[in-house]
Order: structure tokens, then C-alpha cells, then sequence
């Protein structure tokens, strides 16, 4: 390996997420138990998961802007052409790094060089106070799943400039 140290990594930033659980609490708070609309945990979480699958399966492979709930912006694909190859803005490919013994990093040629990556839109954010404080992180699998939708370029999606 040459003298450069990879950065260590940081301290999580989110401190109190909002959670399936602190979500299923605010939802039954407001249902009586004889309505219809009361569902257990288990049921309302297996709801949750249907309804994000469906809607990332949408943003995936459709290319579609998924609008969030009461005017919380927009959830998005979308990629950048890579302006700069040098060290300090390309990742590192840590299997081909460990395998040869020396920093290689990832150039994006399989995508013609462009960057992918998830985007949530605030624009149309107007109620919510300091918005600049939420962050959207999407799970490891989402971002697997743009990682081999990108793979296999069946999919186009929004460039930026």
C-alpha cells in the first residue's frame, strides 16, 4: 500500500431517527380498536415495506420523481458526468486495492463516467422550518439495487449540471 491513509470514518450525524416504531405509535395513537384501520405492528410494518418497495421500483427502473407526502419534496436517480480523475474525487475500488496492493480507484466506465446517486429535493419545501437539518438516507439495498440497475444500463435517469 503507498503512504496515503484513508480518511477514518465519521460519527454518525443522525441522532434521533424516526423510526417504523415511532411511526406505527403516531398512526395508532388516532384509531379506535373496532375500526377497520386498526392493524398490529407486524401488519403495519409489512404495509410500510410493500408501499416503499412499489414506490423505489418506480424511481428505479421507471426513472420517476417520487413525490413525498405533504409537500416534503421529491425523492429522485440522478447522475453527474465526472469532471475531475484524480485522487482527491474519485473513490477508492477497495477489492481491486487489496488485491493489487495500491490504490486503484473507480472511473466509471461502465456508465460512460457518469456519477449516480439518490436526490431529495427540497424546492418545494415551504412549511417545515430549518429543512436544512433533515437528511433522507435510504437503505444499503436501495442503493445495491441503483447499483445494478446502473450495471446492467437497461435504465436511464435525470442529469444534473
Amino acid at each position: 500500500m503507498s503512504k496515503e491513509q484513508p480518511k477514518p470514518r465519521s460519527k454518525n450525524r443522525v441522532r434521533n431517527p424516526y423510526t417504523f416504531v415511532d411511526m406505527y405509535e403516531d398512526y395508532i395513537a388516532d384509531i379506535n380498536e373496532d375500526s377497520p384501520y386498526h392493524v398490529t405492528y407486524n401488519e403495519y410494518v409489512s404495509i410500510c415495506e410493500d408501499y416503499y418497495k412499489i414506490a423505489m421500483d418506480n424511481v428505479l427502473k421507471k426513472g420517476w420523481r417520487f413525490r413525498l407526502p405533504f409537500r416534503m419534496g421529491d425523492v429522485m436517480v440522478i447522475k453527474k458526468k465526472l469532471k475531475k480523475f484524480d485522487k482527491d474525487h474519485l473513490p477508492i475500488d477497495w477489492e481491486l486495492t487489496k488485491k493489487h496492493g495500491h490504490y486503484i480507484y473507480h472511473t466509471n466506465d461502465h456508465s460512460n463516467n457518469y456519477k449516480y446517486r439518490f436526490r431529495w429535493s427540497k424546492k418545494l419545501i415551504r412549511s417545515t422550518p430549518n429543512i436544512g437539518q433533515y437528511r433522507l438516507v435510504l437503505t444499503r439495498a436501495n442503493k445495491r439495487a441503483l447499483a445494478a440497475c446502473i450495471k446492467s444500463g437497461d435504465y436511464d435517469y435525470i442529469e444534473q449540471r
